[in-house]
Formats: C-alpha cells, sequence, structure tokens
C-alpha cells in the first residue's frame, strides 16, 4: 500500500512538505502550486492508507482548520537488476535498543544525548546541524558500500544463472533460483511462493540433494512430522 501511494508524484511531493511540518491543506496547495481539490484527494487517499493523520485545530484567524500530519518513519529500498529483484521495507518509528547500536551509530547516539543533556546547547540549532552532517555522511558511505556489494552480487548471480541455464525444467530453474536468493528454505515455503505443489518442490530438491550441490540446505516439513 505504501508503494502504491509513493509512486505517484504529487502525493510525494506533499510527502517531502509534511517532513518538513504539519501543514493545512490550502498552505499545500499554495506551497506546492497545486489545485485545492487535488490536494485534498491525494490528503483522503494517504489517510485512508495511514500515511497521515488529519486532527481539527482552531484558528485566530476564522473557522477551524484541518492540519496534516505524516504517520510513518519508513525507508524502502528496491534494487532491480538483471539477476535479482528485492523490494524491501523498514521502519524506524521506535527507539532502537542500546545493545542493538554498536559503533558509529553508539557514538552519534551519545553526541545526542549528551547535546540534550545541556540545556543551553539544546536551545541551538548548532550542535544538531553538526549530528545531521555526521549522519548523513555515515549514511553515504554506507550507500556506497552497498552499491559495491549489490555490484558483487548481481555478478555473483549472473555466474550462477549460467550453471542454472544447463537444467531444462523450468520449474527446477525456479526453485534453485529461489533457493540462491532465499537461502534456508522449506518445502512449504518454495511451494507458497512460487506457486507449485509441494510434491513438485519436494521431488525436485531432492534428485538435486542426489546430484546436483546448489549449496542450501532445505527443511521438509512433512518428513519432520513423520
Amino acid at each position: 500500500m505504501i508503494l502504491m501511494i509513493l509512486e505517484n508524484p504529487t502525493r510525494r511531493d506533499i510527502i517531502k512538505r509534511l517532513s518538513e511540518e504539519p501543514n493545512y491543506p490550502l498552505q499545500l496547495s499554495k506551497d506546492l502550486s497545486l489545485g485545492q481539490q487535488l490536494v485534498a484527494k491525494h490528503l483522503r487517499i494517504m489517510e485512508d492508507a495511514g500515511m497521515v493523520t488529519s486532527s481539527v485545530e482552531s484558528s485566530p484567524y476564522g473557522p477551524k482548520r484541518r492540519i496534516y500530519t505524516l504517520n510513518k518513519n519508513v525507508s524502502i529500498t528496491l534494487d532491480v537488476s538483471t539477476h535479482f529483484f528485492k523490494a524491501k521495507m523498514v521502519f524506524f518509528d521506535s527507539e532502537p535498543e542500546r545493545e542493538e547500536i554498536s559503533g558509529a551509530s553508539a557514538s552519534l547516539m551519545d553526541k545526542m544525548d549528551k547535546t540534550l543533556e545541556k540545556p543551553k546547547q539544546s536551545e541551538t540549532i548548532t550542535p544538531f546541524t553538526n549530528i545531521i552532517s555526521d549522519i548523513d555522511n555515515k549514511l553515504e558511505a554506507l550507500e556506497n558500500e552497498r552499491a559495491i556489494l549489490l555490484y558483487l552480487r548481481n555478478f555473483a548471480m549472473k555466474e550462477a544463472s549460467r550453471i542454472v541455464e544447463m537444467f531444462k525444467n523450468s520449474d527446477t530453474r525456479r526453485i534453485i533460483r529461489f533457493a540462491l536468493d532465499e537461502h534456508d528454505v522449506s518445502v512449504k515455503n518454495i511451494s507458497e511462493s512460487l506457486n507449485l505443489r509441494e510434491a513438485v518442490v519436494r521431488r525436485t530438491l531432492l534428485k538435486l540433494k542426489k546430484g546436483f550441490n546448489i549449496g542450501v540446505g532445505f527443511v521438509d516439513e512433512e518428513e519432520n512430522e513423520n
């Protein structure tokens, strides 16, 4: 649902503006040079999807007004390449547990805590400007490293695909590719994900296990129950 919301450029513009501060439909219309009805339509769609929330506030200049606030903290990554596809959504609404934080992230968290502990510092923007800059530099370094890893993964999948293509049966090729992408998988998971009967998946994996090592173990729930 969130991807459907974000695929529309007008909604992305509205979300960008709301990420800066809560806002009113009329002000959004002026800021983005959009018609009020169009803005209201997109806000309604986003509210129905849970992307934004709204409340009514009194105004010193006239009748009460509805104000909209962004309701999601989410990161979406979409990797599309010649040899793999991956979509991932990560929510960061909650503060992470301290024991889960390590390295540079822990240092940045400590820096934030120290800033908030000093009343004079927490009331000026400079310390936060420095922290944001440090975070952005860290994110950029991670993204550069990620790009290299994505290249290497695509290259490895390309080489693996040459071997997979030796199999003439398309179901067998799909099962191997799924196993490569998902690593340790079960007969049930493969069956549901690829819309194949469990008997077909089980038979294929048993044949592969006997004569071809794909480097991935599999779990047969039926076998475990017996």
